[in-house]
């Protein structure tokens, strides 16, 4: 979940001021870099389903990924270096 704050400068602008995981309730932001470090998920559920055209979103952070997702979802992994 994303916690935004409207920050003035020439105009007021919505600006992220934290991002919580949607697991844990914890903060994504890392305490060294100052850098968010999550796992955004999301959904858009088609028409007929359970959730006709529901558009789903969670913020998991890099913890409850390994904890909670790893075990049960295998992921494609892309090194980015």
């Amino acid at each position: 979940m994303e916690i935004k704050k409207n920050v003035r400068r020439t105009r007021t602008v919505e600006e992220v001021e934290d991002i919580k995981c949607d697991i844990c309730k914890k903060s994504c932001k890392n305490k060294i870099t100052g850098n968010f470090e999550f796992m955004k998920l999301s959904a858009i559920w088609g028409f007929g389903s359970d959730h006709d055209l529901e558009e789903w979103n969670a913020h998991v952070c890099e913890k409850c990924v390994g904890a909670k997702l790893e075990p049960i979802v295998k992921f494609q992994k892309v090194s980015r270096t």
